[in-house]
Formats: structure tokens, C-alpha cells, sequence
């Protein structure tokens, strides 16, 4: 079984996508954060999920922000991005920043 963290302040999109998520075979959402610090605090005391996925523009502590404490911290954890933000910088700057891939929420 795939664990499964999301990072992301908008409830609605949040929710929806850890349905689907646990919809199917071998996933299971385990951790719903509104930002970034509300993940790494998780992280501390909790079972780390086999992947984040993380959005860039989130109050408190952003997806860059927690994208390199990732990178740093929990090397194993597998991390991707989940923007609406779809510039060349940010794309760039999350990679850097340890992401795996970068996904668009309109895609």
C-alpha cells in the first residue's frame, strides 16, 4: 500500500483529490495539510507517507519552503508538485527544490 500526503489550502480541490486518490488499488491518503508547516509538523511525530503531493501557493509556509525541507529532511519521501502555477521559475525552482515532477491542476 502507497501512502499518500496532500498540501494544499484549498479544501475543496483537497478533499476531492484524496478521494480519488483513495479510490484506487494500493493508494491510501493518509495526512491533509493547509500548508506547508502543517505538513512538516506531521512529519515529525507521525509514519512518513511514500509521497507528497504539494501545492506551491499555500499561506504559512509555501510549497517551495516545504518542498526543501523535504528534499533535506526526508529524502525518502517522494514529492510532487500540484500548481496552478505554470512559469518557467517556479517549475525550475521546485525541482531544485527536490520535487519529482510537477503537475498542473488543470491538466
Amino acid at each position: 500500500m502507497k501512502t499518500v500526503a496532500l498540501a494544499d489550502d484549498h479544501v475543496l480541490l483537497r478533499k476531492g483529490l484524496a478521494g480519488l486518490i483513495n479510490s484506487f488499488n494500493n493508494y491510501n491518503v493518509i495526512f491533509e495539510a493547509d500548508n506547508g508547516k502543517e505538513l512538516i509538523d506531521y512529519l515529525i511525530n507521525n509514519k512518513l507517507p511514500d509521497i507528497v503531493l504539494l501545492d506551491i501557493t499555500m499561506p504559512v509556509m509555501n510549497g517551495f519552503e516545504a518542498a526543501e525541507i523535504l528534499k533535506n529532511q526526508y529524502p525518502q519521501i517522494n514529492s510532487l508538485a500540484l500548481t496552478m502555477l505554470n512559469d518557467d521559475e517556479s517549475v525550475i525552482k521546485m525541482i531544485r527544490n527536490g520535487v519529482l515532477g510537477y503537475l498542473l491542476k488543470d491538466a
